[in-house]
C-alpha cells in the first residue's frame, strides 16, 4: 500500500480523535455552563469518560487495522514497534509534564502534597507515565495535581507493551470464537465497572479506582481489536454496506444526544461502548471499503489537522487553561469564577486548540521523527 492510501485510510478516524478530545474538554471545563442546557445537547457534548473510552477502543481498532494486513501472522517487529509507540506517546507526555509543573507547585503551596505522599516515588510514577500504579490507587483525589489525565497513559502503556504478543492469538481467531472474544471484553469491562460503589473513590488498594485500572481497562482495546479483526474478515461484507456509513454514524450520534447520560456502574454504559464500536467501524470502513464518502476537501483537511493535533489538545488543556487562569486573575484581576462563561471558556478552548496545533507541527512530529530515525 502507499503511504497515501494509507493515510487516506485512516483520516476519518483521525478526525474522530478530535471530538473525543473536545469530549473531555468540555467535560473539564464547560460542565457547568450545559447545566441548564437541553438534555440533547448536554448529553452530547459532555462526556469526558466516554471520550476516553472512545480513545481506547479507537487504539486497539487502529493498531489491528495497520499491522494486521502487513503482518497476516501477527507477528510485528518488537522493537520498532515499541521505538514508533514511544516516539509517538512520550516525549508530548514529558513536555505537557514538565509544563504542569508550575501548576502543581501552585496546587502543593495552597493545599500541600498530600498525606503520606511518598515525593520520590510520585515523581518517579509520573515521569516513567505509571502513575495509576503510585497517586491514583494510593493517594487517591488527595496528591499533588500534577497532569492527572496521566492515568490514561498508564493503560496506553499497559496495552501498547502487550499488543505485539497478543496481535499472534488474535490472528488465529475467526468466526464464533472473535464473537466470544468480543462478548467477553464487553462483560469484562461491564463487569468491573459494576464494582464501584458510593465508597469507589475512597478504595485505597491496588485496584484503586476500578472504573480507571489499566488492568481492568483492557477490555476496552480488546473491544476494538476484535472490531477490526471482525472487519478485516469480512471485507465484502463491509464493501456491499458501504453506503450506510452516513447513516451508522448519524445514528450513534443520535443516541448519544437522547440518550441520559450513562455512569460506568450502571450495565447500560455497555450500550455506550456498543455504540463507539459501531461508530469506530463505519468511520473505518474506509480500510476495507475504499468508497467510503468523506467531507469536502477544505473541511476534511481542517478536521484531520486537528484530529492530529489532539493529543496534545487532550495533554495540554489544563496547562493551557491554568495559564489563562493565573494570567487573568494576577494581571486582570478577573476572579477565577468569571471563567464560568461562554466566553471564557471559548477563549480557552481556542487557545487550547491553537497550543496543541503547534505541539503537533513544532515538537511532536519532528521529535517522533527523529528518534524513529535515531533508534530504529
Amino acid at each position: 500500500m502507499s503511504d497515501t492510501k494509507n493515510q487516506s485510510k485512516v483520516d476519518g478516524l483521525t478526525i474522530v480523535r478530535f471530538f473525543a478530545a473536545l469530549g473531555v474538554f468540555f467535560d473539564h471545563y464547560g460542565a457547568e455552563l450545559l447545566k441548564n442546557a437541553p438534555f440533547p445537547i448536554r448529553n452530547l457534548l459532555d462526556r469526558g469518560s466516554a471520550g476516553v473510552l472512545l480513545f481506547f477502543i479507537l487504539s486497539g481498532f487502529l493498531l489491528v487495522m495497520v499491522y494486521a494486513p502487513r503482518h497476516p501472522d501477527g507477528k510485528v517487529n518488537k522493537k520498532k514497534f515499541f521505538v514508533a509507540r514511544f516516539a509517538r506517546v512520550y516525549p508530548a507526555y514529558l513536555l505537557a509534564l514538565v509544563l504542569a509543573i508550575p501548576f502543581m507547585m501552585l496546587w502543593v503551596k495552597s493545599v500541600g502534597w498530600g498525606p503520606n505522599l511518598n515525593l520520590p516515588l510520585f515523581i518517579a510514577s509520573k515521569f516513567s507515565m505509571t502513575d495509576y500504579w503510585y497517586s491514583r490507587a494510593f493517594e487517591p483525589d488527595t496528591s499533588a495535581s500534577w497532569l492527572q489525565q496521566g492515568w490514561s497513559l498508564t493503560c496506553e502503556g499497559i496495552f501498547y507493551i502487550l499488543f505485539p504478543f497478543a496481535l499472534p492469538l488474535l490472528m488465529r481467531v475467526r468466526g464464533l470464537g472473535l464473537g466470544a472474544l468480543f462478548l467477553g471484553a464487553l462483560g469484562w469491562v461491564t463487569l468491573s465497572g459494576l464494582l464501584i460503589d458510593t465508597n469507589a473513590l475512597a478504595y485505597q488498594t491496588v485496584f484503586g479506582h476500578f472504573s480507571i485500572n489499566p488492568i481492568l481497562r483492557l477490555g476496552d482495546f480488546v473491544l476494538g481489536m476484535a472490531a477490526a479483526k471482525a472487519m478485516l474478515d469480512n471485507k465484502e461484507f463491509c464493501q456491499r454496506h458501504v453506503n450506510k456509513v452516513p447513516w451508522i454514524i448519524a445514528s450513534v450520534v443520535l443516541y448519544q444526544a437522547l440518550t441520559p447520560e450513562l455512569q460506568a456502574d450502571t450495565p447500560w454504559f455497555a450500550t455506550l461502548r456498543l455504540a463507539y464500536v459501531l461508530l469506530i467501524c463505519a468511520v473505518g470502513v474506509g480500510f476495507v471499503a475504499p468508497g467510503a464518502p468523506s467531507t469536502p476537501s477544505k473541511t476534511r483537511s481542517f478536521l484531520i489537522l486537528l484530529g492530529e493535533a489532539s493529543y496534545g489538545l487532550y495533554l495540554i488543556q489544563s496547562v493551557v487553561a491554568d495559564s489563562l487562569r493565573v494570567f487573568a486573575l494576577r494581571f486582570l484581576h478577573i476572579p477565577q469564577d468569571r471563567w464560568i462563561s461562554w466566553p471564557g471558556f471559548t477563549l480557552m478552548l481556542v487557545c487550547a486548540v491553537a497550543a496543541s496545533i503547534a505541539m503537533h507541527k513544532f515538537f511532536e512530529t519532528p521529535v517522533r521523527l527523529a528518534i524513529q530515525k535515531r533508534l530504529s
